[in-house]
Parts: structure tokens; C-alpha cells; sequence
């Protein structure tokens, strides 16, 4: 399982939506999975960048960080556990 799978994954447990049907983020979660977890930390500013651009006006986004109370932002959070997750599966 890739990054990217991860993070669909954890997207739609929290929110119940699926990121990449009809929103073009398919193409940037496989992207994430082609990286892999090392390549994902050597790219962690711009998928971070990229995420918060989603998260306006993607409407999961905002399901995801109320779904984690108590975090400022839920992006960096789900990032790196989507990243560990892939390095352990």
C-alpha cells in the first residue's frame, strides 16, 4: 500500500468521501505512491503546499480536520501517518 493509497484511505474513514473520484487528486495520489515514503518526505513541503490549495476548496478537507478536534491543522498529521503506515505494510 502507497502513501497515497494510505491517505484515501484515511480520508474516507474520517469524512466517508473518496478524495480522488471526481476531484483530480487521483493523479496526485499516485503520484504520492510512485514517490513512496521517502520521496513523499523529500516532497513534504510542496504535498503539504498542495493540500492546503485542496483543503479550500475540497469539502472533505473540512470534514477530515473536524474530525480530529484539537488539531490547528489535520494536513502534516495525516501526511505523516499515511507515510508511516506505508512503510510498515
Amino acid at each position: 500500500m502507497g502513501v497515497g493509497d494510505r491517505i484515501e484511505q484515511i480520508v474516507e474513514q474520517f469524512t466517508g468521501q473518496i478524495p480522488s473520484l471526481g476531484c483530480g487528486c487521483d493523479e496526485y495520489l499516485q503520484q504520492m505512491n510512485e514517490w513512496g515514503p521517502d520521496g513523499c518526505r523529500i516532497h513534504l513541503a510542496e504535498i503539504l503546499q498542495r493540500f492546503r490549495v485542496e483543503g479550500r476548496t475540497k469539502k472533505w478537507w473540512a470534514k477530515l480536520q473536524r474530525a480530529v478536534p484539537g488539531k490547528k491543522s489535520v494536513y502534516r498529521e495525516v501526511l505523516i501517518l499515511a507515510i508511516h503506515d506505508a512503510e510498515i505494510t
